[in-house]
C-alpha cells in the first residue's frame, strides 16, 4: 500500500513571489482591458462626430446653402477639420461644428458661464482661434505650425472647455 505524504504548506516567503506575479500579470490584463475600452470609446466619439461633419457636408455642400449666397463646403475643408478633430483630446467638451459663408467648417465650444472658444483653418493651411472668456478677455491667433492645434488653444481647452 503507498503511503500518501503531505508536504508542508509554502512558506509565506515563497508564496509572495507567486501572489506578486499574479496580481502583476493581473494590472497587466486589466490595464490592456481598460487601454481597448478607451481606444473603442474614442472610435465611437470620432465615428458620431464624423458622422455629424457628414451631415453638414451633404447640407452644405451647394452654392447658396444658407440663402444668402454661402460658397459651398468642399471636401477639402472637410478633410481639414478631421485633421483638427484627430487631435482633439477625449476630455474636452463636444464641439459643435459650425458652416461658414466663405465655404470652411469651424468647430465651436460654449459654456453657461458664457465664454465661446472656435478653431477654424484658414483655407491656407493654417488654423485660426478665437477664445472670448466669460471673464470678457479675448485671445485670439493663427497657428504657427499649419494644422496643428497651438498649445495655447489646447490650454484654453483645458481651462475652460473640459467636460
Amino acid at each position: 500500500m503507498s503511503q500518501l505524504t503531505l508536504s508542508p504548506p509554502p512558506s509565506a516567503e515563497m508564496a509572495r513571489p507567486v501572489a506578486v506575479q499574479f496580481f502583476s500579470d493581473q494590472s497587466k490584463k486589466l490595464e490592456s482591458e481598460l487601454s481597448l475600452l478607451w481606444e473603442r470609446l474614442r472610435t465611437l466619439w470620432q465615428r458620431n462626430f464624423f458622422q455629424q461633419i457628414g451631415e453638414v457636408y451633404r447640407e452644405c455642400s451647394v452654392e447658396g446653402w444658407d440663402g444668402y449666397g454661402a460658397k459651398a463646403i468642399s471636401m477639402e475643408a472637410v478633410k481639414s477639420i478631421i485633421t483638427i478633430v484627430m487631435q482633439l483630446p477625449l476630455w474636452i467638451q463636444t464641439p459643435e461644428i459650425v458652416p461658414t459663408p466663405v465655404g470652411r467648417l469651424g468647430l465651436e465650444w460654449h459654456t453657461r458661464e458664457g465664454s465661446t472658444f472656435v478653431l477654424e483653418p484658414s483655407g491656407e493651411g493654417k488654423l485660426n482661434y478665437v477664445a472670448l472668456l466669460s471673464s470678457g478677455k479675448k485671445i485670439s491667433g493663427t497657428s504657427a505650425a499649419g494644422m496643428t492645434i497651438p498649445e495655447i488653444a489646447m490650454q484654453i481647452l483645458a481651462h475652460h472647455f473640459k467636460n
